[in-house]
């Protein structure tokens, strides 16, 4: 009885020291139960842990696009002023811009003073003519200005313009032409003209020996042609011409004794000299008619001529 009491106990010894054994053994990576592998029943497996799902990572705030800084307007460059006018052509009211305005101001129910914004072209012959006073003030001498210029506030001269035509003729007393550049013959009737800071580019032809005399001319101006001085003769009897036309005016019977142009002419018509006529129109002298196609530069010496020029015609006929 011993024996057998003894034996149990050994084998119950075994038995657990197996059941420790096979609880901590695994198959595969699975545990094993040792109870469940005694008694043949398959062991239910434990559930397998569901995943924790990872937390969704919090996106980053976009950032704020900084805003372009708003471009400040670059402010337009100020226009320039245009060059202000001569005052006193402003205050007269002498301020033209177009060569039939030009032709108005200078006749002799225009303006003292007369000035333009641009450059003027006509085919027509000019005549500045009327007796002005210096601003339009009678207390003042007379004077006749035409100022083809601008000037700022301090009198400078700014811009300056041309004027071309055929002929200006000067008829006004003390006559200036400033700043100024004509493209023509210029012919002088009258007293005291001046050109000042002017450039002519042409000839000037003194009517009179007192407009020779009197004419005045500063450094600051140029005459690219000649300084012409009419015969004494044909001033006297106004028989100074300056066209074709005029020129066979003056031949015809109600012409004048004398004739004489200041420059080449041509014409297509046949010219006829006819008429009866008195030298220098003193019916006490002989009968006498002069074509005079040239001028002199000394009243004292009519034998000399000093300018000659050309008449081209199909015909002269003499009568």
């Amino acid at each position: 009885m011993r024996k057998l009491l003894a034996m149990t106990l050994a084998a119950s010894l075994v038995l657990s020291s197996a059941v420790y054994a096979a609880d901590t053994m695994t198959v595969g990576s699975t545990g094993v139960d040792v109870v469940a592998a005694a008694t043949g029943t398959t062991p239910t497996p434990a559930p397998a842990p569901k995943p924790t799902p990872a937390p969704k990572p919090t996106p980053a705030p976009a950032p704020k696009p900084t805003p372009a800084p708003t471009p400040k307007p670059t402010p337009a460059p100020a226009p320039t002023p245009a060059p202000k006018p001569v005052v006193d052509a402003v205050t007269t009211a002498s301020l033209v811009n177009n060569i039939a305005a030009f032709e108005k101001a200078i006749s002799k129910d225009g303006t003292w003073i007369i000035t333009t914004l641009n450059d003027l072209t006509t085919t027509k012959e000019l005549v500045l003519d009327g007796e002005f006073h210096d601003k339009n003030d009678t207390a003042k001498p007379l004077k006749r200005k035409i100022g083809l210029y601008t000037q700022d506030e301090n009198k400078k001269v700014t811009a300056r313009f041309s004027l071309t035509a055929p002929k200006l003729t000067i008829k006004s007393p003390n006559a200036l032409l400033q700043s100024s550049t004509f493209n023509g013959d210029i012919y002088v009737r009258a007293a005291n003209f001046q050109l000042k800071d002017t450039v002519v580019n042409g000839n000037v032809y003194f009517v009179t020996q007192e407009a020779k005399d009197t004419f005045i001319i500063d450094a600051k101006s140029k005459v690219n042609g000649q300084q012409i001085l009419a015969d004494v003769d044909v001033v006297a009897t106004a028989s100074l011409v300056h066209d074709a036309d005029a020129f066979a005016k003056a031949l015809s019977a109600d012409g004048t004794w004398i004739i004489c142009p200041l420059r080449d002419l041509t014409t297509d018509k046949n010219l006829v000299v006819e008429g009866t006529f008195y030298d220098k129109n003193d019916t006490t002298k002989a009968l006498k008619r002069k074509i005079g196609l040239y001028t002199h530069n000394d009243p004292a010496d009519k034998k000399k001529a000093t300018h000659s020029f050309t008449l081209t015609a199909p015909s002269l006929t003499i009568k």
